[in-house]
């Protein structure tokens, strides 16, 4: 018997947690996600233990998809926390994604979002092309990053690439799961927000020239 303390007890409510979230199930994956990440720090696993990183990272977006955002924040804070002393570990796990980078433009902290998405989708976009939904999904949320930091012009052009790309893809049709419904939702949010806020300006009226 291996007990709920155990570290493979632990990864097994990590991947349990990952199901629920792809359920759209977000409440009772957090639930499972704490579990599991306090099942880990009972057994005793390094801080920069991967298991434990990557519960942490699950929870972290899990927390996003419910707009809670200082507390998945705080989860990714500890996540890159504990890879500290493992450089092998941090280019894995700690390079940061689409739900860590809405959780930081939600928190205030849009210039750390934009320095970390501009690196990953440089990395990305050479390995899986422009038009794959995971280098949309994360120029989508640089797209608001940008905006964030008051950089319009950019914001409007990553916005644009990010949201054609998205509506072309599978991502509105059956392929597409209940977290990435959610996260194309606050992107089209962010997108209108922008939208709106340069209505009738030489931005505004640049865009309209450019879809003619």
């Amino acid at each position: 018997r291996l007990g709920r303390d155990n570290a493979r007890s632990a990864h097994t409510m990590q991947v349990f947690a990952a199901i629920l979230v792809a359920q759209g199930r977000y409440q009772e994956a957090s639930v499972m996600g704490r579990s599991a990440i306090s099942a880990f720090e009972r057994a005793g696993v390094e801080p920069e233990a991967r298991g434990l990183a990557e519960a942490r990272r699950t929870l972290g977006s899990t927390l996003v998809l419910q707009g809670q955002w200082a507390d998945a924040l705080n989860r990714y804070d500890e996540m890159r926390s504990g890879l500290a002393t493992d450089p092998g570990s941090v280019a894995l796990l700690g390079r940061g994604d689409a739900y860590w980078g809405m959780a930081l433009v939600k928190s205030g902290r849009a210039a750390e979002a934009v320095q970390m998405l501009a690196s990953r989708l440089a990395e990305d976009r050479k390995i899986l092309g422009e038009s794959h939904p995971l280098v949309a999904f994360n120029r989508g949320v640089l797209g608001m990053a940008l905006a964030g930091t008051g950089d319009k012009q950019r914001a409007l052009a990553e916005f644009n690439v990010a949201v054609v790309a998205l509506l072309d893809s599978g991502v509105l049709a059956g392929a597409r799961s209940a977290a990435q419904t959610q996260l194309l939702r606050y992107i089209l949010e962010g997108y209108i927000e922008l939208l709106i806020e340069i209505r009738d300006s030489d931005l505004d009226r640049g865009q309209q020239v450019n879809a003619l």
